[in-house]
């Protein structure tokens, strides 16, 4: 009876709330070696890296466990790639081998912003469709990471983003985002913890389409016992409406766009994030110092965070 309440407390909560969520969010259902409403990268029908069925989960029968592989030659040759380790990866969306492939070609010369972000606005389509009345404010869920403690030569990580897309113009484009790193938390290897990725709105427009990703990778060429993620339990946490959400920033970044040279005017012994479009953290900087230079070598777009709070766009020329 308790079991019976709290399923239709948990189906009036959806009811009212309008909001979607992840399909099969606990990765209980599976067909074809794959959790259904889930995707990896994949070539010719082949798996280009570790997505298995484990039965080590945070609750009910079943989590997802992602991890590298190495690519097989046969299919190595036909991409015209080496046989490298290709880093885990699971999405909510369909992943564009053909943009993929055509990035990493152009991957030795020097790639125009505009580059970047089309690889990355159309590299995965096919997100969760949201309405305009419940924005997500976060991603939350479970995760167990095992992997080996760092050396010299080894490397393991893992990192999660979330893109929200939106209708700007006539054009799919990125209007939100937010990532969780390895790097950031204390991860405790052998055991499931929770996690809550907030998601920071860039623009004032609402978004449609939510996309979910994880990778997990190593900085070391060995063949066995690479690093796994497992995740469960997965879930988007909503607002009411986008006017709920802060999107205006009172920090000042500039100028904006730069040629490599920044200053932000915030309060002093601030902690500075500049992220990348994936969610990697290129500089961070402990108890800087209000209107300080920074500079960052690598042209293209970034997001600073200031003390954790909202992202501002930065676009270094």
């Amino acid at each position: 009876m308790k079991k019976l309440f709290l399923v239709l407390a948990v189906s009036l909560m959806c009811f009212t709330t309008k909001a979607q969520q992840f399909t099969n969010p606990s990765f209980e259902t599976w067909a074809a070696n794959m959790p259904q409403g889930w995707s990896t990268l994949g070539f010719m029908g082949f798996n280009l890296c570790t997505m298995e069925q484990s039965t080590d989960a945070n609750t009910g029968n079943y989590s997802v466990k992602i991890a590298p592989k190495f690519l097989d030659p046969t299919i190595a040759a036909i991409m015209q790639m080496d046989s490298i380790a290709f880093p885990g990866f699971l999405t909510n969306g369909n992943f564009n081998i053909e943009v993929f492939m055509q990035f990493m070609q152009n991957a030795g010369s020097e790639i125009t912003e505009e580059d970047y972000m089309y690889m990355l606005t159309n590299l995965i389509t096919g997100g969760l469709q949201i309405e305009e009345d419940n924005q997500p404010t976060s991603v939350s869920g479970y995760y167990k990471f095992n992997y080996q403690p760092e050396t010299e030569t080894t490397y393991d990580y893992f990192e999660m983003m979330a893109l929200l897309f939106g209708d700007v113009e006539g054009q799919r484009t990125i209007v939100g985002m937010g990532a969780f790193y390895s790097d950031d938390m204390f991860a405790k290897t052998g055991e499931f913890q929770q996690f809550e990725m907030p998601i920071y709105y860039l623009t004032e427009y609402p978004a449609n389409e939510i996309v979910y990703i994880a990778i997990v990778g190593c900085e070391e060429t060995r063949i066995t016992n690479f690093p796994e993620l497992y995740l469960d339990d997965m879930m988007i946490n909503y607002s009411s409406s986008l006017e709920d959400v802060e999107t205006e920033v009172t920090t000042a970044i500039y100028p904006n766009p730069t040629s490599g040279k920044v200053r932000i005017n915030c309060e002093n012994n601030s902690h500075i994030q500049i992220v990348n479009p994936l969610g990697q953290v290129v500089k961070e900087i402990n108890n800087y110092t209000s209107n300080s230079l920074i500079e960052i070598e690598q042209k293209g777009i970034y997001f600073v965070r200031v003390n954790g709070e909202k992202a501002t766009k930065l676009v270094v020329k």
